[in-house]
């Protein structure tokens, strides 16, 4: 069924339960009191609103967009890119109207002017009307200029997934937290008092707070339009939350924030990768119209066509700062949970019907992505081409073996959109140059090079053109070669993730060689493991020592005829590695060295604290033989034992009691010195 004329973009339910879309309504009115005339200020050679407009073009689920503003400036930039605008009333404009009354506007403008009202809800239309109708609505202000890659898209998922009112994207508060904030108080005014009661005093102890960081609003349309009373009643009852980190949205409100932003630009943490990069300028949404964002378990998708709006693309694909890349929506690096991906490779024996069983498996199993191998035996192999000692095993010429085993162009689609639906990420090894276009045409999040091709300098230069992430296994390299792939893959602006793995099939455990990861972040901070051990342990010790991608075969049967598949684990098996993996993960930690919640009862009755051996009397000059140490640790340390020897006591100590600083006179007389 369709409710109008543009296309079915994002995940659900919604036009006929087949697709939703997606609209961004971007607010940029002319008044500030601030900073005047914001919106259009300049921002690195470019109007502050254009950063916006550039992220909500670069979004793969944003299906149309549009710019509500009375300032005439900024109109003329936004119809610069080909976008909407809506000429916002003055009623609406000013320093008293709503959020939600200016987005409602847009809407029903771009809708045709009807209300919510208006429309039956068994159709969307009016009585002779047939008019475009969306299900939800991205609310991006134009005066913040700098957002994290993949935002809008990752907050569109959520909302999609979860069946929330609205998402919105919030940051964790930092030294401001609300227990360390006071209030002034008394007759002067000038009494401290603790805004909140509490006895934190390590910042690592501080509850979770967050605050809007500003970065977007994601809002059902029925909430938008329905919602309940009060100033915030159009977000609803179900409020999600994506979070952001700390500087990785600016919001412009004063000069000092527009100085932020410029110097944020300017270190490359800013640009309008919104959806993982922006798209050119003058870029019309009318042509990603048609995209569709498939959810089939209740998870979003990323888009199944080869566009760019089917992955993360362009440079938010290759750095989000703080030693990350994003694939498939999914930072990567940094402390964010490890990207397990389930390697397909050529298990599915040429089947595309089992290759999406697979798929199947991977997703049930837990695995963040599927990889597949793109490649063609007459384009890989030359008349001199030999098998490998472990694919002597499962056949007798090498070109018949790879010729039976590949998938075409169309087939590999199919699994992408499979991967998709289960809301996984899609991964590809290519092995020819004149493969790349096929890569791209597929819309990969990232691209694998296989560890033969580790070296292949014109092959790695070839596919880092292509601007995604890239994953390079190390099998059979030395260290030293793998200089002149990085500083390729450097040079190109790529996300870099280097994976430790020993190019035998299966390798023995005692070969494994996981702590050769440590030689690789000497190249690369982004290391990771691909394992071809049988083993289910092995992923989690590579998580427990900080990998931050770790690829798995996956197969049908382990018994089965072909190369790979005894280096490979069933369904079964790999559900107990990815469980492992997530183990080891959360068993390794952040890396910091501190005092764990579940520690602080140990720490103060285990401890050790400076002790009386006898009842000592007042006056007493403290000597070795008086002291000992016991436990609990809450008197004077252990440590400070011989600080205490020679000290006065001050009162009267017994048997078996501990010392605390009140119980000794002060080192000096301050009186018998004046």
């Amino acid at each position: 069924m369709s409710c109008g004329g543009g296309g079915d973009v994002g995940g659900g339910v919604g036009c006929g339960g087949v697709g939703v879309r997606v609209l961004c309504v971007i607010l940029a009115r002319a008044g500030s009191k601030g900073l005047p005339k914001k919106n259009s200020l300049p921002l690195a050679g470019k109007p502050l609103t254009a950063w916006t407009i550039e992220a909500a073009l670069g979004a793969a689920s944003v299906g149309r967009v549009v710019l509500s503003t009375d300032d005439a400036v900024v109109a003329e930039v936004g119809r610069g890119y080909g976008v909407e605008v809506v000429d916002r009333p003055g009623e609406l404009a000013t320093d008293t109207a709503t959020v939600d009354g200016a987005v409602r506007h847009a809407v029903e403008v771009v809708e045709g002017g009807l209300g919510a009202t208006a429309w039956q809800a068994s159709s969307g239309t009016r009585s002779g009307n047939t008019c475009e109708r969306f299900d939800v609505v991205v609310v991006l202000y134009g005066n913040v200029p700098v957002r994290p890659g993949g935002l809008i898209d990752r907050a569109v998922e959520k909302l999609v997934a979860t069946g929330a009112d609205s998402v919105q994207s919030v940051c964790a508060v930092g030294k401001f937290h609300p227990y360390w904030m006071k209030r002034l108080v008394g007759e002067g005014g000038d009494r401290l008092e603790d805004y909140e009661a509490n006895e934190v005093y390590r910042r690592q102890d501080l509850p979770g707070v967050y605050q809007l960081d500003g970065g977007l609003i994601v809002v059902r349309r029925a909430s938008l339009f329905g919602g309940g009373s009060g100033p915030h009643g159009f977000l609803g009852v179900d409020r999600r939350a994506v979070v952001t980190r700390a500087g990785e949205v600016v919001d412009v409100d004063s000069a000092i924030d527009l100085a932020v932003a410029e110097a944020v630009v300017a270190g490359g943490g800013g640009g309008g990768g919104g959806g993982g990069g922006g798209e050119p300028a003058g870029k019309s949404p009318v042509a990603r119209e048609g995209q569709r964002l498939s959810v089939t378990q209740g998870t979003a998708g990323q888009a199944s066509s080869g566009t760019r709006g089917g992955s993360t693309g362009g440079q938010a694909a290759s750095g989000t700062g703080e030693g990350k890349v994003r694939i498939g929506g999914r930072e990567v690096g940094g402390g964010e949970a490890v990207y397990v991906i389930a390697e397909l490779g050529v298990n599915h024996d040429g089947d595309v019907e089992r290759a999406i069983g697979l798929t199947d498996a991977a997703a049930a199993a837990g695995a963040d992505a599927v990889k597949v191998q793109v490649f063609d035996a007459e384009m890989l192999l030359s008349n001199q081409a030999e098998l490998a000692g472990y694919q002597k095993k499962s056949a007798a010429d090498v070109h018949a073996m790879l010729a039976g085993l590949q998938l075409d162009e169309s087939a590999l689609g199919r699994v992408r959109d499979r991967a998709r639906e289960l809301g996984m990420g899609f991964v590809a090894t290519c092995f020819s140059l004149g493969l790349v276009e096929v890569v791209e045409r597929l819309g990969v999040d990232a691209v694998k090079v296989a560890s033969p091709d580790a070296v292949n300098l014109p092959l790695v230069e070839a596919l880092a053109g292509l601007g995604k992430p890239m994953v390079v296994s190390t099998g059979a390299c030395e260290l030293g070669e793998l200089a002149e792939p990085v500083r390729a893959v450097g040079r190109a602006g790529c996300g870099l993730v280097m994976l430790q793995c020993v190019s035998s099939y299966p390798v023995a455990a005692a070969d494994a060689r996981v702590g050769a990861m440590a030689a690789l972040r000497g190249l690369c901070p982004l290391v990771g493991y691909s394992d071809h051990t049988d083993e289910v342990a092995t992923g989690m010790m590579a998580a427990g020592l900080g990998a931050c991608v770790i690829e798995k075969h996956l197969t049908y049967d382990r018994g089965a005829a072909g190369p790979d598949h005894a280096a490979s684990l069933d369904a079964q098996g790999f559900g107990e590695y990815v469980r492992l993996v997530r183990l080891g993960e959360a068993m390794r930690g952040d890396g910091e060295k501190c005092v764990g919640a579940g520690e602080e009862d140990v720490r103060r009755v285990a401890r050790q604290s400076v002790c009386a051996v006898r009842d000592l009397e007042v006056g007493r000059v403290l000597e070795r033989g008086d002291l000992t140490v016991k436990r609990p640790g809450t008197g004077i340390a252990a440590r400070e034992l011989e600080r205490v020897i020679g000290r006065r006591l001050g009162r009267a100590v017994g048997k078996d009691d501990l010392l605390r600083e009140g119980d000794l006179v002060r080192a000096v007389d301050w009186s018998s010195t004046a």
